[in-house]
């Protein structure tokens, strides 16, 4: 009776936090059940690899690549990996003119670092990125965590998200702006992350 209850109260939580979503939230609970169950405080080694045609670039480092989540804007993709002690993100272009994309490391926290965000599953390390080329440009800032991968990630290309794969969802906080935030972490995590975005746009 009380798991019932437990069960029944998690649904109808879930339920009123994704009624106030706006159209510009969009949530992916790709991660199997077997997953969950392994689950340890949401961890990012708990997580299953996904597939990609993008992979990021192997500089060779010993530490193994987990690929954990993609998302594709039209021609371009937002990679979230692991490797080792490192949340990273890869970033493949629109337009890559011959380029593989760029990659962009940031290690788990040791210390409490200078991050304001207040977002869940703290404290992050915060590395950010940019490039500028033919008539368009991108930006990138990755928040890492153990238990989380956090990408705020714009560009001049005007284009929705078309696509998400593995462990991950996506806000836009601002439609007027070509900006979205990728969350990578287990679903109930990322619920989390979530809420706390929208309520701070």
């Amino acid at each position: 009776m009380h798991r019932g209850s437990a069960a029944l109260t998690a649904a109808a939580t879930a339920v009123l936090v994704c009624a106030g979503c706006t159209e510009s939230v969009t949530f992916s609970d790709r991660a199997p059940a077997s997953s969950r169950s392994a689950r340890v405080s949401g961890a990012l080694e708990q997580l299953p690899e996904t597939s990609t045609a993008h992979r990021p670039v192997d500089i060779d480092s010993g530490e193994e690549q987990r690929v954990l989540g993609e998302v594709s804007r039209g021609k371009e993709h937002i990679v979230a990996y692991t490797e080792g002690d490192k949340c990273g993100m890869h970033l493949v272009p629109a337009d890559p003119s011959g380029q593989a994309g760029s990659d962009t490391l940031a290690a788990w926290p040791t210390d409490e670092p200078a991050d304001s965000s207040g977002l869940p599953l703290g404290p992050y390390s915060v590395d950010s990125t940019s490039s500028y080329g033919h008539n368009k440009a991108s930006w990138a800032t990755l928040r890492c965590s153990k238990d989380a991968i956090v990408i705020e990630y714009g560009s001049d290309v005007n284009t929705p998200v078309t696509g998400m794969r593995g462990s991950v969802s996506t806000v836009t906080p601002d439609k007027s702006r070509n900006d979205v935030t990728i969350v990578v972490a287990e679903s109930r995590d990322r619920l989390r992350i979530l809420t706390k975005l929208t309520r701070q746009s």
